[in-house]
């Protein structure tokens, strides 16, 4: 009777022992811990990736820039290249070229021009590095023939008279065309320094190179004959590479009391009727 109580002891010890071990045994947490290094990586790859991204996009936007900025130097370029082609004196046809400061150009043409021989007019005469007559500043003297002619400059332009070995002076730019009638020769010969004049013949002087800024007092040194004129004009810059009419006149044996105020940078142009008068205009400054 001892041994089946004893028994049932211990089928009933075995019974409660494996209640508690079904009970009490922890769970596995292998997968927990494999979902958590798998998504903690995830985390730090996508952090990575994101942080490389952005790096890349600030290191792209400097050269973006300087590409940008290049295009716009370039674009620039081009505009200033365009204005340097279109050279000094603005003139009708296709060599035209504007004038941007004829006191800067007229030492760059004092150094242009190239003396000629006795040319045969037979047409007008071109000025242009490949034309009949090279760019520069000239006497140019009347052979053979009774002379009229003119200076086609869109903004001084000068219409001139003579005979025989009469000179005028003349500025001459890319572009401009002279324009003769009843004359067989004319001969060009290069001003190679400037320097300012009190005595002038016919022809076109610039202030500040020709002529010194100031006010002066008209006279002549020959005569004006039977109705003999002296045409003054006066142009002025119009700060845009051209000029303007500021100023006209006539000398002539009526009207002698003439003052004129020039400053640097005008044009003084004088024409004259070369059978009715002699001689030159005489400036005389004034206080």
């Amino acid at each position: 009777m001892k041994d089946f109580n004893e028994l049932e002891k211990l089928e009933k010890l075995s019974k409660s022992m494996s209640e508690e071990d079904s009970v009490q045994k922890p769970k596995s947490k292998l997968p927990f811990i494999i979902i958590g290094i798998v998504v903690l990586v995830a985390i730090i790859v996508g952090v990575i990736l994101i942080s490389n991204n952005k790096n890349k996009q600030e290191e792209s936007k400097p050269d973006t820039i300087y590409e940008e900025s290049q295009d716009a130097e370039t674009d620039l370029s081009d505009e200033s290249g365009s204005e340097e082609e279109s050279g000094l004196v603005e003139a009708s046809g296709e060599d035209n070229q504007q004038n941007t400061d004829m006191l800067a150009a007229y030492d760059e043409l004092l150094k242009g021009g190239s003396d000629t021989s006795d040319m045969y007019v037979t047409g007008d005469v071109s000025v242009g590095k490949d034309k009949d007559l090279k760019p520069g500043i000239y006497d140019m003297t009347f052979i053979g023939g009774s002379l009229n002619g003119y200076v086609n400059h869109p903004s001084f332009g000068l219409a001139f008279y003579g005979d025989n070995n009469e000179v005028a002076r003349l500025i001459l730019t890319e572009g401009i065309t002279l324009e003769f009638s009843e004359v067989s020769k004319v001969k060009f010969t290069a001003v190679r320094k400037a320097k300012f004049l009190s005595e002038l013949g016919q022809g076109e002087y610039l202030v500040g190179k020709d002529i010194k800024e100031g006010k002066y007092k008209l006279s002549t040194n020959g005569s004006l004959g039977n109705g003999g004129v002296w045409w003054i004009w006066i142009c002025t810059p119009d700060g845009a590479g051209g000029y303007n009419l500021d100023y006209s006149q006539e000398y002539t044996a009526g009207n002698t009391d003439i003052a004129i105020s020039l400053k640097e940078g005008d044009v003084l142009s004088l024409s004259c009727d070369k059978w009715e008068c002699t001689g030159e205009i005489v400036l005389t400054e004034l206080n």
